[in-house]
């Protein structure tokens, strides 16, 4: 029996001893039940590499839900996945708008050495790190708010390759020990079951290792809290605000036809024992005719419910907003935003919202990259000529941040800034490859000169002394250089 266990059976040893007399104990009867309800429903199994935390959640409207680091990521994972009762419909779309605003143009990787840039592309492209692949390492960021990249080696169509697996902490719970003089790691371990069922604590080679912290501060380096984990009370309380105005327009949305009687009407008795039967035998329906002398009205539900859930949806989407630096007119209420200068004045905010997290990762790829290298050379599969300068890039890119490119550096390309640095600063383009494509353009454009008849001509008429030869040509023919009369 594990520490978990044994605190669960306590609770239930105690509610065996009030069931003797359930009259007298009801009020602590109910209240057990629901203690162990809760930690039955946010506890897991400490026997697994899996989440070992107990949740803190028990539903609280009125406060944060989710204080500990693991409850955090658990309740991330869950709402990510449609596995919560609240919070997925907007969780999982604020997620992935800040996986594409921080990578989704892709990394830009320019290197001075030709042999290091055909290296990168490759192993890029093999791994998909030009695609797919860092967009799910982005997104165990964000979940997490930290990540973990493995190197290992790899087969590529028969060919070995150095391959960039991801190692979750919240499947393998693993833990890191920083250093404290800088931002240096000193050991990363992680308990691991073997085929026996025995655990035993794995460090793994930092050689091969790259830990990217997005979230979180130095004090506590094994709880990184991302910004995401600061909105999933806010999450569930627009989502709580939402089945509620759902329930409310469902229950008491619907618009009712009622009849006002004349009570010193001595026929009102009469008359209103009449419209109860009909209604209750559905002899009437909205829409037939009425003859009577009862006012007849149709009766609607007042707004004043409906509008303070649809406040209460709106703060919690302003919270969501400005913690995630997603403009809350991206959140499906442009209304919100009608100002056009000011919503495009938003992107630049955007642009610092995810400055330190693009920051973080370009970082941590250019360690990836030089680790690979490194391990590819170290392994023999590749010389040292691969070894060379290289930089990394994520941009992101926006109306003022593209006409700042055209405006102002564009025209210090040769003179101040060389065009592989431009080409960086641009999004959605794999610099490198841009750089072939111009120089096989170039190529095939000589090439077609060079068999156009016309430029054969002209070379072949300066070949024979050029003007010079036309020239002599004109004065041994008086009729062709008669000059102007």
């Amino acid at each position: 029996m594990n520490q978990y266990e044994a605190f669960i059976n306590q609770f239930r040893g105690k509610l065996n001893f009030l069931n003797k007399k359930p009259f007298v104990n009801r009020r602590e009867i109910k209240k057990i039940k629901s203690q162990i309800q809760a930690f039955e429903e946010g506890g897991k199994d400490v026997m697994s590499t899996y989440i070992t935390a107990v949740t803190a959640s028990t539903g609280v409207v009125d406060k944060n839900n989710y204080r500990t680091y693991p409850a955090m990521v658990n309740a991330a994972y869950n709402m990510f996945e449609s596995r919560s009762e609240y919070g997925s419909e907007i969780f999982r779309g604020v997620v992935e708008t800040r996986i594409a605003l921080v990578g989704g143009e892709g990394l830009s990787v320019i290197a001075k050495n030709e042999k290091t840039q055909d290296w990168i592309d490759s192993f890029l492209k093999i791994n998909k790190l030009a695609g797919s692949r860092l967009l799910n390492h982005i997104q165990t960021g964000e979940l997490e708010g930290r990540d973990l990249l493995l190197l290992n080696l790899g087969k590529y169509n028969g060919k070995p390759y150095v391959a960039v697996s991801n190692f979750s902490w919240f499947k393998n719970n693993y833990s890191v020990e920083k250093i404290d003089t800088y931002d240096g790691i000193k050991e990363i371990k992680y308990k691991k079951v073997d085929k026996d069922g025995n655990t035993k604590e794995v460090s793994l080679p930092l050689d091969r290792t790259i830990y990217v912290q997005i979230g979180g501060t130095d004090m506590y380096p094994n709880e990184p809290v991302g910004r995401i984990h600061c909105i999933l009370t806010d999450c569930e309380n627009f989502s709580r605000a939402k089945y509620d105005l759902r329930k409310n327009g469902f229950l008491f949305g619907r618009v009712t036809p009622t009849w006002k009687m004349d009570y010193q009407d001595p026929g009102s008795s009469a008359e209103s024992a009449a419209i109860k039967n009909a209604l209750n035998s559905f002899e009437w329906e909205p829409g037939a005719g009425y003859a009577g002398t009862a006012e007849f009205n149709y009766k609607t539900p007042g707004s004043g419910a409906h509008d303070l859930l649809l406040s209460d949806m709106l703060t919690s989407l302003r919270n969501i907003a400005t913690t995630t630096g997603i403009p809350i007119h991206f959140l499906s209420h442009p209304e919100l935003m009608s100002n056009r200068a000011t919503a495009e004045n938003l992107l630049e905010m955007v642009n610092l919202s995810t400055k330190r997290d693009r920051l973080c990762w370009e970082e941590s790829w250019t360690e990836t990259i030089e680790k690979a290298m490194n391990y590819a050379v170290d392994s023999g599969m590749e010389t040292s000529e691969i070894l060379g300068e290289f930089e990394v890039k994520l941009p992101l890119i926006s109306l003022a941040t593209l006409k700042n490119l055209i405006e102002v550096w564009f025209p210090l390309v040769g003179d101040v800034v060389s065009m592989g640095t431009f080409r960086n600063m641009l999004p959605g383009i794999d610099p490198s490859q841009e750089k072939k494509n111009i120089e096989a353009e170039k190529k095939e454009a000589v090439k077609k000169a060079q068999e156009n008849p016309l430029f054969q001509n002209n070379t072949m008429t300066k070949i024979n002394g050029g003007d010079n030869g036309a020239e002599r040509n004109n004065n041994a023919n008086p009729a062709v250089n008669t000059g102007t009369r």
